[in-house]
């Protein structure tokens, strides 16, 4: 149930509420390093922005985007570009744990993947996001924003290979 009978109304805190500090992070491979991103703090600074990234990334079949993320341990900036299913996504590190942002700025700074590939890596997560969340007693009624998350997820059309069980 939701903790202390405060049902927070965004994302951001409800994702504060559910998720324990400290609790498993999810990881992010770039290029071959491992980035941990934890769901407490650090996805629950990102939720809006990546609910947007993926948006644009569903909704057309060629196009840029600029995903800046601010978590004191995951700030990055993304500029994403995309035509059918081929993705460069060029980063800006700025601040991440275990500070190898240089390392990632230089010949690592870019990604090239399939953009089916990207976005089926974050379903698996965001199913956990959406479990716990249910399991704090959130629903769609005292979480409007709920909805929209659940509708991306939606349009994911599978589970990434990192995260398959």
């Amino acid at each position: 149930m939701i903790k202390g009978g405060q049902c927070y109304t965004t994302l951001e805190g409800a994702l504060q509420d559910v998720f324990e500090y400290p609790t498993e992070d999810l990881w992010i491979c770039w290029n071959g390093s491992f980035i941990p991103v934890g769901y407490k703090y650090d996805l629950s600074w990102m939720i809006d922005e990546l609910q947007d990234l993926i948006e644009c990334l569903v909704s057309k079949t060629e196009g840029q985007h600029r995903a800046e993320f601010s978590s004191d341990t995951f700030m990055v900036n993304w500029s994403l570009s995309w035509k059918e299913d081929a993705l460069r996504v060029t980063s800006e590190w700025k601040s991440i744990t275990g500070s190898c942002q240089d390392k990632l700025n230089g010949e690592d700074g870019v990604l090239e993947v399939s953009k089916r590939t990207f976005l089926c890596e974050w379903k698996r997560p965001l199913k956990l996001v959406l479990s716990a969340l249910d399991l704090g007693g959130y629903t769609n009624e005292n979480l409007p924003e709920l909805e929209r998350l659940q509708k991306l997820y939606s349009l994911i059309p599978q589970e990434g290979y990192c995260y398959v069980r």
